[in-house]
Order: structure tokens, then sequence, then C-alpha cells
């Protein structure tokens, strides 16, 4: 059994309820939280779930409230991280994966090149920022795809042209059932500290060599489970009808995004990357005004108070493994529908002395080697 402390356990419970919010917070305060910032130079790099629009509605955000923004991005449609990096071949030494994927402007940059010395964002700066999109599957993506080594594998390319850059990693999500949405919402509940862990072991690796550990989550999926909890409960302005027809307006399909879906995660990315409120920004002709204010209002307050508890108290290697034992395992594996690999799942995770490739979310961790660097 898992055992932590009574305040390891009130982390856990804030943690995995993913800062979700009661109706009277979202009016509260819209000032800024610690380090806002009125520039960026972003580098996405994702797959459909952050296509555009979404980076194009984050520059509309950002330059109607006064903010300065380039971007250049990767989109390679359906892919886990590892395949923007490493490539097609698993097994591969080589990192071909890095010049796959459509750009803002045709497709194949080298992305390796342009992180170091930008030549797409023609400002003279480099890159401060770096938005990471995983496979939207988190314990497969652990166990499968070495999110871990692969997010500071590329986080570490960013580094090359900016020792001071820093990453925002996405929370994804999976599929919904937009009848019976009841399960979704409990999972990417859970997810949050999952994506929270995967950034944490990460910052944990870069602090052992001594190395700035900007590394941070955009709590899309929990603002998501935030948005449709309330539009089922009828709060939010405009979103009406059954649970489905309420969803249809999120959801254009069981996991892709309407517009409006769109630009409530385009305004979470906005809070994330500059540390404040979208509030009172401009929106796309395809989302009603009043409607635009209340994504933003939404967007802003999961966000802030995400960034606070962030900042504050980040999991350990320990909670984590006791909350995705614990709840995640069997979230996750009922939603995909194969529960019969619950158990597998807590047990693969439960480990604490895990064989090299097992269980990550040990610290100190005598398996951790990084990735090695691209060939010059």
């Amino acid at each position: 059994m898992l055992l932590t402390s009574s305040r390891g356990r009130k982390r856990l419970v804030i943690a995995s309820l993913g800062c979700l919010l009661s109706g009277a917070a979202l009016s509260q305060e819209t000032k800024p939280v610690s380090d806002a910032r009125n520039s960026a130079q972003v580098f996405f790099t994702g797959h459909s779930l952050i296509d555009n629009p979404l980076p194009d509605w984050v520059e509309l955000i950002a330059k109607s409230q006064g903010k300065t923004i380039a971007w250049e991005e990767q989109i390679v449609i359906g892919s886990p991280l590892r395949v923007r990096t490493r490539g097609d071949d698993a097994e591969s030494s080589g990192w071909a994966g890095y010049k796959y994927g459509k750009n803002r402007n045709g497709d194949e940059m080298n992305v390796i090149e342009e992180l170091r010395h930008p030549t797409h964002v023609r400002t003279g700066r480099p890159y401060d920022t770096l938005v990471v999109a995983e496979g939207h599957g988190s314990i497969g993506s652990v166990i499968w795809e070495n999110a871990i080594g692969y997010l500071r594998h590329f986080h570490d390319r960013l580094l090359d042209g900016n020792p001071n850059g820093r990453t925002l990693y996405v929370h994804t999500w999976l599929d919904v059932d937009k009848d019976k949405p009841a399960l979704w919402l409990e999972h990417e509940t859970n997810a949050s500290v999952v994506w929270q862990c995967i950034a944490e072991k990460a910052r944990l690796t870069l602090q052992a060599e001594k190395r700035p550990a900007n590394l941070f989550v955009v709590p899309a999926g929990t603002a998501l489970v935030e948005l449709v909890k309330r539009t089922l409960d009828d709060k939010v302005v405009g979103l009406t009808g059954s649970t489905r027809q309420k969803l249809d307006r999120i959801f254009r399909d069981n996991v892709h995004l309407t517009d409006i879906g769109i630009y409530f995660v385009a305004a979470v990315h906005y809070a994330s990357i500059y540390h404040q409120s979208p509030e009172g920004a401009a929106a796309p002709p395809t989302i009603p005004r009043d409607l635009a204010k209340e994504l933003q209002r939404i967007a802003w307050t999961v966000t802030r108070d995400f960034l606070k508890q962030e900042s504050l108290d980040p999991p350990s290697m320990e909670e984590c493994r006791h909350v995705i034992v614990e709840k995640v395992c069997r979230s996750y594996w009922t939603l995909a529908g194969e529960p019969n690999e619950v158990g597998r799942c807590q047990s693969y995770f439960a480990e604490i002395h895990p064989k090299p490739g097992d269980n990550p979310f040990v610290w100190p961790d005598p398996n951790w080697r990084a990735l090695p660097k691209p060939s010059p």
C-alpha cells in the first residue's frame, strides 16, 4: 500500500480535483498572477487538438489586449511527441521527426535549427516559449511513448536557442460520450495530475543537472471540465438544450472542438503564456460577444488558480504514484473500454523500484538517462 502524510493527501485532493471552481469564484479578481508578461515568441508543437485556428486565436486575443506575439508551429495530425522528435521509427538513432509536419507557412521546417536560430519568425529574438501537446492518452504516452524523455528532449532544443526559455505542456483530453459525459469528467479531473507529474519529473531531471527547470502545464483539459460542468448546469449563456445538444456546441465530434471550444482553449493558452486575464479580448465573429466574455472569465479563473497551485505545491513522485494507482488507472482504462487493463496499470505505477523502461514516477531515479542530443 502506498502511504502519504495528511498534508500529502490534502495536496493530492487539491491536485486531483484539477482546481475546479465554484460559480462564485468566477466573478473574482482579474489581476495578473506572478511573472506576468506583455510579449511572447512562441513555438507550438502538437496535433489536431491545438491545430489552427487555435494559435491564430491566441494571437487575436494577445494583440487585442495590447500584447506582442510572434509564433510558429509544427503540427502532425494524430502524433505523439515521439513522432515529432525521433520520427516514425521509435528504434531509430536519428531525429527525423523534428522535420515532420505542417508549419505556419509550408511544411517540413527544421525545428531544431529554427529553435536554435529563428528564421521563420523574423524578430531578431529567440523563442521564449515552447507549447507542447503530447498525444491525448496520458497513461499510454507514459507507458509506451516515453512521454517524459521526449518532453525533456524538446525542451532542451528550446534551451539550445534560449537558456531562459520555458516549456508549457498541454493537458490534452480524451474522447467524450456526449450522452453520458460523467466518466469523461471524472477522468479528465483525475488526468490533470498525470500531466503535472510528467512535467514535474522533467523538472526534477533538469534540477539534478543544475539547469533551469522552466516547465509548466497548460490546464486545457481541466478548463474544459469546468466549462462542460457549468454548461450542463445551465450556467453558460447560450449553451442550452439536452446534454448532447449542449456538448455539440463545444465538441465538433467526440474529441475535436467547435469554434466555441477552440476559442475557449485559446483563451486558456493566452492566460498560460502571459499570466494575465483574457477578459475583454477580441473574439472571432463565430463567437457571440456575451458568450466570449463568459468563456474568457472561466478560462482565466481556472488558469489563474491552476498557476497558483502549480507554483506553490507541485506533486511529489510518491503522490504521483498514489493518485495514478488509486484513480487514474481506473478512469483511463474504463473510458478506453478496456477495464481489464486496470490491474496491470496499477501494478506498473505502484512499483517503487522499477526496471529500466518501467514506472518513471520515482525520484531519485537510477534508470533516468536523457536522450542523446541530435548530431550537429
